[in-house]
């Protein structure tokens, strides 16, 4: 399908400076440490997540795992920075170190992730969105994996997350036509966003606008990613 390039919104024109000045490596995620051992103690990817960072993880904490692997990709090293990306992605949620223990549990999960490195270092990230058939792991967290694996792998780096929070600054604040972008759930009583589905051709289509936009910014992308989530509800 064509990837249609939007104009830059004049929203994000106005608010340069302060996507400017925002560093995405710097966002911390804290997390309860506890929980997640609940379920993954004894596993050495787990073991060097809570030494080496304890009560948070950030975005920049990510890149380090990342920049640590070497191909041919090692599973366990892999598996780290998926599990470090399930910690910063959930936080506190309290079913988050439960459901990412499920997913630790698909068949075939080593086969897959691997896959995905691989599709990912080398740009074919539709290939990847494709790929990505893991339990209980839907769009809005594996391209979290997707961006933290791209921050420190050559080849990655245009990947982005893409959850329901940025789908629905796309369309309420960028008033941009989120089916461009991707398949979204409603709120029944109010009409917004609640989640996202599958939809690996606008995931591409996302990619190749922030990175279309970060350029004429002068800014990263992730940093108009992070900029957007955090804006209020309103």
């Amino acid at each position: 399908m064509p990837f249609h390039i939007l104009p830059t919104s004049q929203f994000l024109l106005d608010n340069a400076p302060m996507i400017a000045a925002i560093d995405p490596d710097q966002h911390a995620i804290p997390y309860t440490a506890d929980k997640w051992a609940q379920y993954f103690q004894g596993e050495p990817y787990w073991q060097d997540i809570q030494q080496n960072h304890p009560l948070q993880i950030t975005r920049g904490d990510l890149r380090v795992m990342a920049q640590a692997l070497l191909q041919p990709f090692q599973i366990n090293g892999i598996y780290e920075l998926f599990l470090g990306s399930m910690i910063w992605g959930y936080g506190t949620v309290g079913y988050g170190p439960y459901r990412t223990s499920l997913m630790f549990q698909t068949q075939g999960l080593n086969q897959t992730l691997t896959a995905i490195c691989d599709l990912l270092s080398h740009g074919q990230f539709l290939d990847a969105y494709r790929r990505s058939d893991i339990d209980f792991c839907g769009p809005a967290f594996f391209t979290k994996f997707f961006y933290f694996f791209g921050l420190g792998v050559q080849g990655a780096q245009d990947a982005l997350i893409l959850d329901s929070v940025i789908a629905k600054r796309f369309e309420e604040t960028l008033q941009v036509p989120i089916a461009q972008f991707a398949k979204v759930a409603r709120n029944p009583n109010t009409g917004r966003i609640s989640a996202i589905q599958r939809f690996p051709e606008g995931y591409v289509c996302y990619l190749r606008n922030m990175q279309s936009w970060a350029q004429q910014l002068h800014v990263r992308a992730d940093a108009i990613e992070l900029f957007l989530f955090g804006l209020e509800d309103e």
